[in-house]
């Protein structure tokens, strides 16, 4: 019997490095964030801990409801707009790092955003993947996904930190600022 990969699907293996690059970016900003929040804003616990609660409640309080919204429609536009809106306020929140305007509540309001779009593309991705790939090549395309997710939630926070001591060790406001642009 032969078996049937998922890697033989082209549509799999595009949303499968769309996946890979989003779990990635997200791994990265969940660390370049807090940090930002320390080093370039000198954040109080009080401070960082708000933020870090507005990366993670949407994961809590939005999933019913954004799981309502991807049953109700098409999954790619909706992928491809977490995506652009995440890229958005990166860019957003760099830029203001840049010019040395960006504040606690600017930060605390990019998490939050920043992890609605986490929980959109998650589910959205979730429902997605059965459209792409046949009934038989389900199970595989599960597991790969499921093992390249493990693997970036074990090393990804080390790609945040090895670039957070980068950009810190060079000393550059500039550097340091544009690190959440890293997590797109």
């Amino acid at each position: 019997m032969t078996k049937v990969t998922a890697w033989s699907s082209r549509d799999f293996r595009r949303i499968w490095g769309a996946t890979t690059a989003s779990a990635l970016g997200n791994e990265v900003g969940e660390l370049a964030l807090p940090v930002l929040a320390l080093v370039w804003l000198g954040a109080s616990a009080e401070e960082l801990s708000w933020v870090r609660v507005a990366t993670f409640l949407p994961y809590l309080a939005l999933t019913l409801w954004i799981g309502v919204l991807v049953d109700r429609h098409p999954r790619r536009p909706l992928l491809i707009g977490a995506e652009a809106v995440s890229a958005c306020v990166l860019l957003t929140t760099a830029g203001l790092a840049l010019v040395g305007s960006l504040t606690i509540p600017m930060l605390i309001a990019a998490a939050a955003v920043l992890g609605s779009m986490a929980v959109l593309h998650m589910l959205a991705d979730f429902s997605f993947v059965p459209l792409v790939v046949s009934r038989e090549q389900l199970a595989d395309a599960n597991a790969r996904i499921t093992a390249t997710q493990s693997a970036i939630g074990i090393g990804g926070s080390g790609v945040g930190g090895a670039l957070a001591s980068m950009f810190h060790g060079a000393g550059e406001r500039g550097g340091s600022a544009s690190l959440p642009v890293f997590s797109c």
